[in-house]
């Protein structure tokens, strides 16, 4: 699973992508309010802070930090194997980041069908759901 959100190998499909990010909303949101309870403190009154109090902010602020990053990571990782698994390359991952909301047409896009240049057709994998609510394995059960 740590190779699955972590590494930029490979291929996952739009359910794994939906499920991922919205995961990844949890800690993004903790990271956001650690932040905010930190500029709150600053804001309440910054000429009488004590040095206490700005150790704190600057503590929740830096923890904040790093949990964005990895959010971040993992939501750069996820693009660029979602991208794979429409046979494009990861490097559009940098114009769909920047662009607000355009990364969504990734959620209706169908992947290549069979074996592409980055790998596999994504199986019945931990993140895989969508494979096993298909229509076609529902009718076969």
């Amino acid at each position: 699973m740590q190779n699955a959100l972590l590494s930029f190998d490979g291929r996952i499909g739009r359910v794994c992508f939906l499920v991922t990010n919205l995961i990844a909303l949890v800690p993004a949101g903790f990271a956001l309010l650690l932040i905010a309870s930190g500029s709150a403190i600053a804001e309440r009154n910054p000429h009488a802070l004590t040095e206490g109090d700005r150790m704190l902010v600057l503590i929740l602020s830096l923890i904040g930090l790093i949990i964005m990053l990895g959010v971040m990571w993992v939501a750069v990782a996820i693009t660029v194997k979602r991208l794979h698994d429409i046979n494009m390359s990861g490097w559009w991952t940098i114009p769909l980041l920047i662009i607000p909301f355009v990364a969504f047409f990734l959620l209706f896009v169908p992947g290549s069908v069979g074996r592409n240049a980055y790998g596999e057709e994504p199986g019945d994998g931990v993140f895989d759901v969508g494979a096993k609510l298909a229509p076609a394995n529902v009718a076969s059960a």
